[in-house]
């Protein structure tokens, strides 16, 4: 038995050293300029009117029905960051529709929809803010928590 346990043993303990060392990796991958151009480049390919605006259109008006039916539960303090919310969805639908091709501009958009807080979880389903996407952890094996992110 005892064998069998040593071996178990050296199998994490060489699992973490690699995790470790692929943790390393990407944490000086990050630190990299190139890194940062990847990034950018993949998250412009999502800046596509083809993708955004119909989930968009459907968070528009998840903050519509949410500020209608809670208004009268929700401090000012919440009421009005809603309603900036909701306003920067409004700008981000209207950017879609007038110049799509504006990357830069959809992204400053995100970026200070992002600023202005988290969403409530009703608009969208009880699910976490889509927009951590970049900064969310992510799953790694059998749901453990992703050593790499």
């Amino acid at each position: 038995m005892s064998g069998k346990y040593s071996q178990k043993e050296s199998i994490s303990t060489t699992t973490t050293e690699q995790q470790k060392a692929f943790q390393d990796t990407f944490e000086k991958l990050e630190q990299a300029p190139q890194f940062d151009e990847l990034a950018d480049k993949m998250l412009l390919q999502f800046m596509d009117k083809e993708v955004l605006e119909q989930p968009m259109k459907e968070t528009y008006e998840a903050y519509s029905k949410f500020i209608q039916e809670n208004k009268n539960k929700l401090s000012e303090e919440e009421l009005l960051k809603y309603k900036k919310q909701k306003d920067c969805v409004e700008k981000i639908i209207d950017q879609l529709n007038n110049n799509p091709n504006d990357k830069e501009k959809l992204i400053q958009l995100f970026e200070n929809m992002q600023a202005e807080g988290d969403p409530p979880q009703e608009v969208f389903g009880g699910n976490e803010n889509p927009l951590n996407f970049l900064n969310a952890p992510t799953d790694g094996a059998q749901g453990e928590p992703c050593s790499i992110f």
